[in-house]
Protein backbone atom coordinates (compact mmCIF):
# COMPACT_ATOMS: atom_id res chain seq x y z
CA UNK A 1 0.00 0.00 0.00
CA UNK A 2 1.55 3.38 -1.14
CA UNK A 3 0.69 7.14 0.14
CA UNK A 4 1.98 10.25 -0.26
CA UNK A 5 3.01 12.48 2.68
CA UNK A 6 4.84 15.44 2.26
CA UNK A 7 5.63 14.93 -1.24
CA UNK A 8 7.30 11.95 -1.27
CA UNK A 9 5.86 8.33 -1.82
CA UNK A 10 5.73 6.31 1.21
CA UNK A 11 5.21 2.07 0.86
CA UNK A 12 4.69 -0.45 3.59
CA UNK A 13 6.06 -3.67 2.25
CA UNK A 14 6.45 -6.87 4.66
CA UNK A 15 6.84 -5.01 8.09
CA UNK A 16 8.68 -2.35 6.30
CA UNK A 17 8.18 1.70 5.59
CA UNK A 18 9.72 2.84 2.93
CA UNK A 19 10.06 6.04 0.23
CA UNK A 20 10.78 6.71 -3.14
CA UNK A 21 13.46 9.05 -3.48
CA UNK A 22 15.90 9.92 -6.00
CA UNK A 23 19.04 7.99 -6.01
CA UNK A 24 22.49 10.51 -5.10
CA UNK A 25 23.75 12.93 -8.04
CA UNK A 26 21.56 10.79 -10.27
CA UNK A 27 18.08 10.85 -11.46
CA UNK A 28 17.58 7.46 -11.19
CA UNK A 29 14.60 7.07 -8.15
CA UNK A 30 14.24 4.30 -5.73
CA UNK A 31 12.94 2.40 -3.35
CA UNK A 32 14.76 3.18 0.27
CA UNK A 33 13.75 1.47 3.81
CA UNK A 34 13.36 4.29 6.70
CA UNK A 35 14.90 3.13 10.02
CA UNK A 36 14.11 6.49 11.75
CA UNK A 37 14.98 6.63 15.46
CA UNK A 38 13.62 6.46 19.15
CA UNK A 39 12.85 10.14 20.48
CA UNK A 40 10.90 10.53 24.09
CA UNK A 41 9.89 6.55 23.66
CA UNK A 42 8.45 6.84 20.26
CA UNK A 43 9.86 5.72 16.88
CA UNK A 44 10.33 8.84 14.42
CA UNK A 45 11.28 8.91 10.81
CA UNK A 46 12.50 11.73 8.73
CA UNK A 47 10.76 12.92 5.01
CA UNK A 48 11.88 15.56 3.44
CA UNK A 49 13.54 17.03 6.22
CA UNK A 50 10.50 16.85 8.55
CA UNK A 51 9.90 14.30 11.47
CA UNK A 52 7.01 12.16 11.62
CA UNK A 53 6.05 9.90 14.40
CA UNK A 54 6.37 6.13 12.73
CA UNK A 55 2.69 5.73 14.30
CA UNK A 56 0.96 8.03 12.40
CA UNK A 57 2.71 6.94 9.13
CA UNK A 58 1.57 3.45 9.85
CA UNK A 59 -2.24 4.89 10.77
CA UNK A 60 -2.08 7.37 7.50
CA UNK A 61 -1.03 3.90 5.25
CA UNK A 62 -4.22 2.05 6.14
CA UNK A 63 -6.07 5.26 6.65
CA UNK A 64 -5.43 7.36 3.54
CA UNK A 65 -8.00 9.93 3.73
CA UNK A 66 -7.14 11.03 7.33
CA UNK A 67 -5.08 14.30 7.73
CA UNK A 68 -1.47 13.56 9.28
CA UNK A 69 -0.03 17.08 8.74
CA UNK A 70 -2.92 17.83 11.44
CA UNK A 71 -1.63 17.83 14.36
CA UNK A 72 -4.32 19.11 16.85
CA UNK A 73 -5.32 17.98 20.11
CA UNK A 74 -8.63 16.36 18.52
CA UNK A 75 -6.28 14.32 15.70
CA UNK A 76 -3.42 12.31 17.81
CA UNK A 77 -2.93 8.04 17.51
CA UNK A 78 -3.15 6.18 20.51
CA UNK A 79 -1.17 3.06 21.52
CA UNK A 80 -4.11 0.57 22.86
CA UNK A 81 -1.85 -1.28 24.82
CA UNK A 82 0.49 1.45 26.01
CA UNK A 83 3.37 0.60 24.47
CA UNK A 84 4.62 3.64 22.26
CA UNK A 85 6.81 1.34 20.46
CA UNK A 86 3.79 -1.17 19.13
CA UNK A 87 3.02 0.97 16.19
CA UNK A 88 1.22 -2.61 14.68
CA UNK A 89 -2.44 -1.02 12.94
CA UNK A 90 -4.54 -3.23 15.36
CA UNK A 91 -2.57 -0.85 18.39
CA UNK A 92 -3.12 2.10 16.84
CA UNK A 93 -6.81 4.78 16.92
CA UNK A 94 -7.49 8.09 15.89
CA UNK A 95 -8.71 9.74 19.51
CA UNK A 96 -9.05 13.54 21.00
CA UNK A 97 -6.24 14.44 23.63
CA UNK A 98 -8.64 13.79 26.37
CA UNK A 99 -10.04 10.27 25.05
CA UNK A 100 -5.49 9.57 25.00
CA UNK A 101 -5.87 10.70 28.59
CA UNK A 102 -8.35 8.05 29.76
CA UNK A 103 -6.15 5.22 28.49
CA UNK A 104 -3.47 6.04 30.53
CA UNK A 105 -2.01 2.81 32.09
CA UNK A 106 -0.06 5.19 34.91
CA UNK A 107 -3.15 6.79 36.50
CA UNK A 108 -3.93 5.52 39.65
CA UNK A 109 -6.78 8.23 40.80
CA UNK A 110 -6.07 8.60 44.20
CA UNK A 111 -3.68 10.26 46.73
CA UNK A 112 -2.96 10.81 50.13
CA UNK A 113 -4.87 13.42 52.30
CA UNK A 114 -3.02 14.60 55.13
CA UNK A 115 -5.50 16.43 56.50
CA UNK A 116 -8.07 14.20 56.74
CA UNK A 117 -5.26 11.47 57.16
CA UNK A 118 -7.34 8.90 54.27
CA UNK A 119 -7.21 8.31 50.73
CA UNK A 120 -8.55 10.62 48.43
CA UNK A 121 -10.09 9.27 44.96
CA UNK A 122 -10.94 11.60 42.26
CA UNK A 123 -11.69 11.60 38.36
CA UNK A 124 -11.09 14.53 35.55
CA UNK A 125 -14.24 14.92 33.82
CA UNK A 126 -14.18 17.48 31.06
CA UNK A 127 -10.96 19.26 32.57
CA UNK A 128 -12.80 19.39 36.07
CA UNK A 129 -11.84 17.04 38.79
CA UNK A 130 -14.59 15.00 40.57
CA UNK A 131 -14.23 14.00 44.17
CA UNK A 132 -15.06 10.50 44.31
CA UNK A 133 -14.70 9.98 48.19
CA UNK A 134 -12.14 9.43 50.99
CA UNK A 135 -10.89 6.14 52.04
CA UNK A 136 -8.94 4.52 54.76
CA UNK A 137 -6.75 1.81 52.88
CA UNK A 138 -5.40 2.97 48.85
CA UNK A 139 -6.99 -0.46 47.52
CA UNK A 140 -10.54 1.35 48.11
CA UNK A 141 -9.41 4.17 46.67
CA UNK A 142 -8.06 2.81 43.88
CA UNK A 143 -11.03 1.00 43.16
CA UNK A 144 -13.71 3.83 43.33
CA UNK A 145 -11.44 5.66 40.72
CA UNK A 146 -11.76 2.07 38.65
CA UNK A 147 -15.54 1.90 38.73
CA UNK A 148 -16.25 5.71 37.72
CA UNK A 149 -13.29 5.45 35.13
CA UNK A 150 -15.97 2.80 33.51
CA UNK A 151 -18.68 5.43 33.65
CA UNK A 152 -16.85 8.37 32.86
CA UNK A 153 -14.22 7.62 30.60
CA UNK A 154 -16.47 5.84 27.84
CA UNK A 155 -15.51 6.51 24.79
CA UNK A 156 -18.58 7.08 22.37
Amino acid sequence: MEVEINNTRIKYEDGKVSSYIKWVRSKVFKWFHLKGYINHGYRVIGINNKRYKYSRIIYKLYNPEWDIEDTSMNNLIDHIDGNTLNDNIDNLQKKTHQQNMWNQVRAKGYSWNKKMNKYEAQIAVNNKQKHLGLFDNETDAHNAYLEAKKIHHKIK
